[in-house]
This record gives C-alpha cells, sequence and structure tokens, in this order.
C-alpha cells in the first residue's frame, strides 16, 4: 500500500519519483516516495507545453513553421489548426496567428512574444469567456469596439470558433452585422476558417448572408467546405429570418433575441427598434401588463407600423380595418358592451393567444411557429372576459352569440382582455412561439419562459 503523501507538500504535476527502500529488519520491501522542490507554477498546454514560458509563446513552433515564412505560409498554418478538437491547442493557435497578425500588440524576446495588454480583443483571440465577461460587465462600451486591425470582438470569436463566446456577445447585444476593414462580416470569418458550428450559431440568431466584402464575396462564396456552404444557402428559407432582416433595413425592428429552454429553441423575437417604442418603455416594460396577440404572418409589418387597433379604425394608407369573416361584427353588444368588437382584444396567456384561432402557423427553418405580437398594457385600462363564441358548432343550451376561443381555466387567469382605447397597449416584439413547444407543455407558469426572459434581460445589463 503507497503511504499517504502530507497535503502541506506540493506534488510535482508530471509525477512523483519513487525508491525503494527496506524496513529495519530488512523483511518488509515498501516504497519511498519523494517530493521534488516545487517548480514554478505555470499551465498546462498539452502537447505544446514545451513552447511555453510562463506568458511568452513561440508561435512559429505553434504553427510549426519557420522563422521565414510567408504571411501565406503561416495562414495556412493556422488554418490547419482553426478546428483542432483540443481548444487549448485551437486558443494558442489563434494567439500565434494573431501575432503574425498584428505584431506591435506583443512585446518580443528572440523568437518569443507576449501580449503587452490582456485587454478584450486579448480574451477574445484565446476564447477566454471569464474574463471576457468581467470586462463588459464593467464597460458595456467594448462592445462596439474594434482593435487596430478593425476588428470586432464578435469577428475574433467568431474566426476562432469559440462558440460560447461567440453566443455570448450576440446576446449581450453585440452588432451581429458590423464588418471589419475588408467588408467581411463575422459570418465570412467563420465560413473561411471553417468553424461550421459558430456559422450555423450566427445564422440562427439571424446574421446578413448577403453581405458581400471588398473582394465581393459572400459569406458563403468563402466557405471553406461544401457544407459550410450549403448551411448559408438553405438559411434563405427561413421564413423568419427574411422577415428580420427585411424589418431590420427598414428600422422597425432591432435585435433578434433566442429563447431557449434545456438548449431548445422555444421562441424567437424580433424586438421593436427604437424608433418604434416610447422613450419611456423601460418603464412600461417593467410596470405595465404583459399581454399577447395571435395574428397572421402578413400583417406583422402592419402592426409595427401602425400598432394594434379597434375594428372599424382607418390606417394612415386608407386601410380600414374589419372583423375576420365569422367574427363579431361591430355593432355587436355583447356582456352589456355596445360595440363589443371596438376594441384590441389580447390575452394575458400566451397558450390562449397562440390557439390557431388567433395565430397563424408557418413552417420555417423545417419547424412549425405560432405568430404573436407580444405587447404591454396599462394597468386598469381594459376589462376581462372569459371566451366568447360566434362561429362555432354549439352544444345543445348553448349560447349562439359567444365567439369561441379555446377553453379557459379560471383560476389561470386566462382572460380575453378587451381594450378600447389603443393608447394604452404598447407593441414590444414579433414572437415566433415553437408549435412543439406549446404542445408539450404541462404546466401554465412554463410560459413566463418568454415574458421578459434572460436572454433580453442580458441586452439591458
Amino acid at each position: 500500500m503507497k503511504p499517504k503523501i502530507n497535503p502541506k507538500y506540493y506534488v510535482n504535476p508530471y509525477g512523483i519519483k519513487k525508491t525503494k527502500m527496506k524496513s529495519p529488519d530488512k523483511k518488509v520491501e515498501s516504497y519511498k516516495y519523494v517530493i521534488p522542490n516545487k517548480p514554478k507554477k505555470r499551465p498546462k498546454y498539452s502537447s505544446i507545453d514545451k513552447y511555453y514560458d510562463d506568458d511568452y509563446i513561440n508561435p512559429y513552433a505553434i504553427l510549426n513553421v519557420s522563422f521565414d515564412a510567408s504571411p501565406a505560409e503561416c495562414k495556412n498554418a493556422y488554418m490547419n489548426l482553426a478546428t483542432h478538437p483540443n481548444r487549448e491547442i485551437r486558443s494558442k493557435a489563434c494567439l500565434a496567428y494573431d501575432i503574425f497578425c498584428n505584431r506591435d500588440k506583443y512585446i518580443k524576446q528572440g523568437n518569443l512574444y507576449k501580449v503587452k495588454t490582456k485587454d478584450c480583443f486579448y480574451y477574445s483571440t484565446i476564447g477566454d469567456l471569464n474574463s471576457l465577461k468581467n470586462a463588459i460587465n464593467n464597460n458595456k462600451n467594448l462592445l462596439y469596439l474594434k482593435d487596430d486591425l478593425n476588428r470586432s470582438l464578435l469577428y475574433l470569436s467568431s474566426r476562432n470558433g469559440y462558440f460560447n463566446l461567440t453566443e455570448y456577445l450576440i446576446k449581450k447585444g453585440i452588432n451581429i452585422n458590423d464588418v471589419q476593414k475588408d467588408g467581411s462580416t463575422a459570418l465570412h470569418g467563420a465560413a473561411y476558417y471553417g468553424q461550421a458550428l459558430v456559422v450555423q450559431l450566427l445564422i440562427e440568431y439571424g446574421i446578413n448572408i448577403d453581405i458581400k466584402n471588398k473582394f465581393n464575396s459572400t459569406a458563403a462564396d468563402e466557405a471553406r467546405t461544401p457544407f459550410i456552404k450549403e448551411l448559408i444557402l438553405k438559411s434563405k428559407e427561413d421564413r423568419i429570418m427574411n422577415l428580420y432582416h427585411d424589418l431590420y433595413s427598414k428600422g422597425l425592428v432591432s435585435n433578434f433575441v433566442i429563447i431557449k429552454k434545456k438548449d431548445k429553441v422555444v421562441a424567437k423575437k424580433l424586438i421593436c427598434s427604437n424608433s418604434i417604442l416610447p422613450q419611456n418603455f423601460p418603464y412600461i416594460n417593467k410596470f405595465w401588463v404583459p399581454v399577447w396577440h395571435g395574428t397572421k404572418f402578413k400583417f406583422l409589418e402592419s402592426i409595427i407600423i401602425n400598432g394594434l387597433k379597434p375594428s372599424g379604425s382607418q390606417l394612415k394608407n386608407g386601410t380600414k380595418i374589419l372583423p375576420l369573416p365569422g367574427h363579431i361584427s361591430i355593432d355587436t353588444t355583447i356582456s352589456g358592451i355596445k360595440n363589443w368588437a371596438k376594441a384590441v382584444f389580447v390575452s394575458p396567456s400566451i397558450f390562449y393567444a397562440s390557439n390557431p384561432v388567433y395565430a397563424q402557423r408557418i413552417n420555417s427553418n423545417s419547424k412549425r411557429w405560432a405568430v404573436l405580437i407580444e405587447a404591454r398594457v396599462k394597468p386598469n385600462s381594459y376589462t376581462a372576459h372569459n371566451s366568447t363564441v360566434l362561429k362555432y358548432v354549439g352544444k345543445s343550451g348553448e349560447n349562439g352569440h359567444v365567439e369561441y376561443r379555446i377553453e379557459v381555466n379560471e383560476e389561470n387567469g386566462d382572460y380575453i382582455y378587451r381594450v378600447p382605447q389603443e393608447n394604452n397597449i404598447i407593441i414590444k416584439s414579433i414572437t415566433f412561439v415553437s408549435v412543439q413547444f406549446l404542445e408539450n407543455v404541462k404546466d401554465y407558469v412554463e410560459g413566463n419562459i418568454v415574458i421578459n426572459s434572460k436572454e433580453e434581460k442580458m441586452l439591458l445589463e
């Protein structure tokens, strides 16, 4: 049995030397463990550990190039390691290549280099997420900075294949479509250097795939592999992404937010731009009541421009809003309320509003989504009602003048909210909710994951 080693002694990570020894009566053989002197602490870097001396690295040895290697040779050497499965090796390869790209940032000692300042660009180069988080939490303006070569944090993290770091930057609100000195986006960088997972991530978060750089190339044109090129081109079939790019180009929406539950996407939000939202929206978002309005895909742009309008309203372009066929007419009295339909109807329940009678189902990126408007309604500006019926094959004895939607449980608060004055309701986002999520929800409160999600809160931090 090996003797216990006193924990106060330092254990050499490269192993403990042991020598044979015998007990005084020379009958029992045992081992003596010799603890070497504690060496200077330094991180382990797997198979390339021998190329490090504290913070100094040998970029030539890491990329396996000669001291007089051309820029093209250095780039090719980096590309061979850019997708290496070992993150530590890839991290140091990224740093080595950055040295060749921008030597002024580093201190040189012979063939060894050391970064002058460990700033946010350094963290983005080596993939140090925790340090980058701390830096951005202290100064969110770092998201908008560029380095000496006019490269953004997102471009560096995407090119280098850091999935978690790239997603963090996007969720914090960095400009996903920002271009570098040569006109390339983060998608160009990820595609060119073969970072397939990051390409998929950028597409998922709505990056514009049609932007061309100064070489007149899109990201698909510069894709390193046929698989990555197909990933990019196939995304053109995504109706939600196409809508986002269209509304973004018109200044109607700003951020694209993806909401996940257990790593599965349950909703996608197109947040209204500041030109659409009132100046006091942070207050409204916090103190007004969250509500949902199911609608059709073709009405979304008009709703963002004009707001939610009561039936009978006339838009600026002359279009008059009328109740849909089979729905309650404007002059009908329901529950003692005249002109019942002349109001905006919303629900505090995402499940109620997502019913197919209200919310159209669309196919996008091989998945089905319910089309919703997320809004905030002023407290005490509405009345709450149970579901009502009109176009419905009624049961015996059922009132024939109620507009049927879906069964509600009053304990859950699944009411219809009737808002007579349109200025008491403010639109926050277009929201697409996964039909699979809606069909598999077991508890009503699970819908709260889509309201003021943690992904949205990150944008405000």
